[in-house]
């Protein structure tokens, strides 16, 4: 990184004002950063960069396939943003999207609408910014957005011309629904159950001793330590996978049924206090309010929030 100064890019992309303007969209992600790359294909063929933009990954672990799915939704929105910057002379062209991971594409070309809060909210603006027929599949070898993502290969920026020049003129391979994995399906086969017997921990007796949340939230991670001995300041993200695992633990002992029902893909009962709520369970095994608000312009947390009863000892 210490070399990016060097990188140069002409500034003129071989357009001109009586020649629509083609772009070619593409996004790629890693456990380490999501980002994207947009190109402006001239007629005779020639790419030339216009502009990216690339994000580190974000602290609380996601899949890759997710990650995939926001950079594609990253690629989508700045091709908005160069459409909606394109002088009042030039007229945008072709506008196509690339992606090497083919569980995004089955995700945006899906006629399912089954898929959880996260997936669901990115597909549905992925569409209001694109159509289906717009988006394309291509190799990772071929991908320059895969520079992006890896920091190891950054220095490759200087020198690689599949970063300057794109690609070049590869074969556009569009898939059909059919023709992709079933994201349903690998979700499921990679499905963690979790196990808890939370009558012989006694539980809710421990947490009935604290009278703050916050003091408890520390102790439990003082406790959850006591293998590593390790003996630093506590840091935020332990504090939230302690607040975690308390939850989820909370949950299994309130709502045991409810997670019996959801492990079978059963419907919840109707005698179950929370049945009317449609509740599911979210990618880290959290149960969480379902109801209507998919299409609101509300964050993924408020439009599902967490079902949770932990009962705090109140002292006056």
């Amino acid at each position: 990184m210490s070399q990016i100064y060097k990188l140069q890019f002409q500034r003129w992309v071989n357009t001109l004002t009586s020649q629509p303007v083609n772009l070619e969209i593409y996004s790629d992600a890693s456990n380490q950063a999501y980002g994207c790359a947009i190109y402006v294909v001239s007629p005779t063929g020639k790419r030339s960069l216009l502009i990216s933009k690339c994000t580190i990954a974000p602290i609380k672990v996601l899949t890759l396939p997710k990650l995939e799915l926001t950079a594609a939704l990253l690629g989508a929105c700045l091709a908005r943003y160069v459409e909606s910057s394109l002088p009042y002379e030039y007229k945008l062209g072709t506008c196509k999207f690339f992606s090497d991971s083919q569980v995004t594409l089955a995700w945006i070309l899906s006629s399912k609408n089954t898929w959880k809060p996260y997936v669901t909210n990115r597909v549905f603006e992925i569409r209001s910014l694109t159509s289906t027929e717009q988006w394309f599949y291509i190799p990772t070898a071929k991908n320059p957005a895969d520079l992006l993502t890896r920091f190891e290969r950054s220095s490759e920026l200087l020198t690689n011309t599949l970063w300057s020049e794109g690609p070049g003129n590869t074969q556009e391979i569009q898939y059909k629904e059919d023709q992709l994995p079933d994201p349903e399906e690998e979700r499921k086969s990679q499905k963690n159950v979790v196990g808890m017997i939370t009558e012989a921990m006694g539980f809710e007796s421990e947490i009935e001793r604290f009278s703050d949340f916050r003091r408890m939230l520390r102790v439990f991670t003082w406790v959850r330590r006591w293998k590593t001995k390790r003996k630093e300041e506590i840091a935020l993200c332990e504090l939230n996978e302690t607040e975690h695992c308390l939850i989820l633990q909370s949950q299994h002992h309130w709502f045991a049924m409810e997670f019996k029902s959801l492990l079978k893909d059963e419907a919840i009962p109707k005698t179950s206090k929370i049945a009317k709520y449609r509740p599911f369970q979210d990618d880290q095994g959290l149960l969480r309010l379902g109801g209507r608000l998919d299409h609101a312009l509300m964050t993924p947390q408020e439009k599902h929030p967490i079902f949770c009863i932990i009962q705090v000892n109140s002292r006056s």
